[in-house]
């Protein structure tokens, strides 16, 4: 991993200002992952990677997340999960030539279940659902329900239409709108469909 720190934009106006972050990952490790995915490939319905990686606490995608997450879906991964920052990042959605379905990165899960009473009552999660066409075996169904954790840290669904889970559902949505690729997300009963004009 190379990480460079650039002069902020107005750094002449305001001495002192936080540099801006630039992080790149080291090119054999790329290539390492991309071999990895290529090989496991053909012997799979279903590829997904999960990465740890991110900023603890950020909902901003670090620039290096977005070069590994890319190469991962290009080598043929079908979804990349990322954990670590404990809160959720936006969702991203990236056509693949040769492929009947789009890709699909979902930067930060953030936090299902957590051991540490200060983690207690926080509403910081995803858990994602995926469904697999029986004849196929492509993706063909994949949504999120928000998650949180009651006041003794126990785990619970919410609803995404109403309270602090359409909190995160807006705040995903808000998020993911950067990444482009035509994504929108509808609510389904008590999940939200992820869907993009990249899907066939």
């Amino acid at each position: 991993m190379t990480t460079s720190y650039e002069p902020g934009a107005r750094v002449l106006e305001m001495p002192g200002a936080a540099p801006t972050t630039r992080t790149s990952p080291n090119q054999d490790d790329l290539a390492v992952l991309g071999n990895d995915i290529n090989s496991v490939r053909p012997m799979v319905d279903l590829l997904t990677v999960t990465i740890h990686w991110g900023i603890s606490g950020s909902k901003e995608v670090a620039d290096y997340q977005r070069t590994v997450g890319h190469l991962a879906i290009h080598s043929g991964a079908d979804l990349v999960l990322g954990t670590h920052p404990h809160v959720p990042q936006g969702i991203e959605v990236l056509s693949r030539p040769g492929y009947s379905a789009p890709g699909i990165i979902c930067y930060s899960l953030g936090n299902f279940t957590f051991d540490w009473p200060s983690m207690n009552g926080r509403v910081d999660g995803l858990i994602l659902r995926c469904f697999l066409d029986p004849v196929t075996r492509a993706s063909v169904h994949i949504s999120y329900v928000p998650v949180g954790r009651n006041d003794t840290g126990q785990p619970g669904l919410l609803s995404p239409q109403t309270g602090a889970g359409k909190y995160i559902v807006d705040e995903v949505e808000t998020l993911s709108r950067p990444f482009g690729g035509g994504i929108r997300f509808e609510p389904a009963g008590n999940e939200i469909v992820i869907w993009s004009a990249l899907q066939h």
